[in-house]
């Protein structure tokens, strides 16, 4: 994530790597091995439904990704059987040999030495997923790249680009002085919000940016986002912005809570939707 750069924050890349390197002495009582250690490291996706494919420097997959609709009054009844949408995604490997299922390089480690990396680029490009009051929106992203095969081109060329900024980042979060424990909960709070954000781009041209209650999967609940308001305004303040012209679409007389009390006065709902629907 870059801070107000829209384009490179909503790039749909995840970067995967793994290395290994060898303990500089004994572990424990264990006796070293002498000479050097060979093995393979691989990294690897699998899972019922995932097709993987091998092709030039990477694999092509293709799953069918569950969603649940909810009902009229926007309810979910979880025991109702979910759809399905295909979606073709990729995996480039930046580093290693493709295999049936991923990557791997072999290594050979005398003690203290550090091996060689594994890395791949898992690149998405989906189809309009969510519904905004009844209306199929594309993601953001979509407006910078026409394909997948564009995505995974930009996932090569740009690798070094975005570890630089995820360091430069994970740094500036680190810059406290509230002790680790601290420095962990907000990288963790950081990536669950991330996994759970919304922005795509609605038929009449305006942009819309919502984020799910990650457990239920509510958009943009009032009473969760007002406590993010501090994030919002330090790194970009234009995504609370948004949600701030989205809520009054949600408002609802108070005469419903107040009775005629409440008559001329407004309300804002719980929140803007479920799942993948808005409205």
């Amino acid at each position: 994530m870059r801070p107000r750069d829209v384009f490179f924050s909503t790039v749909p890349v995840y970067y995967i790597r793994a290395n290994v390197s060898r303990l500089e002495k004994s572990f424990r009582w264990q006796k070293p091995v002498e000479g050097p250690v060979e093995g393979i490291l691989f990294l690897q996706v699998g899972g019922e439904g995932l097709n993987l494919v091998p092709v030039g420097e990477g694999l092509d997959l293709s799953f069918e990704a569950p969603y649940t609709v909810p009902d009229e009054m926007g309810r979910i009844d979880r025991h109702v059987p979910p759809h399905f949408i295909s979606l073709q995604e990729r995996l480039e490997v930046l580093q290693g040999e493709v295999t049936p299922h991923g990557a791997k390089v072999s290594f050979s480690l005398e003690m203290g030495q550090v091996g060689p990396d594994v890395e791949l680029a898992w690149c998405a490009y989906a189809p309009p997923i969510l519904q905004v009051f009844g209306q199929s929106c594309p993601f953001r992203y979509t407006q910078g790249f026409a394909s997948l095969k564009e995505v995974a081109s930009w996932a090569r060329e740009h690798a070094q680009e975005a570890e630089e900024e995820g360091r430069f980042f994970d740094e500036s979060i680190a810059d406290n002085s509230l002790g680790s424990t601290f420095t962990h909960l907000l990288g963790q709070t950081f990536h669950s919000w991330l996994i759970n954000t919304w922005w795509v781009k609605r038929p009449n041209g305006a942009e819309w940016f919502s984020v799910w209650e990650g457990s239920c999967y509510y958009h943009s609940t009032v009473d969760v986002e007002f406590t993010q308001g501090p994030f919002y305004l330090t790194l970009w303040p234009e995504l609370l912005a948004m949600e701030l012209d989205e809520w009054p679409d949600f408002a609802k007389p108070g005469e419903r809570c107040l009775g005629e009390r409440g008559r001329g006065t407004l309300f804002l709902s719980h929140d803007m939707g479920s799942m993948a629907f808005c409205g």
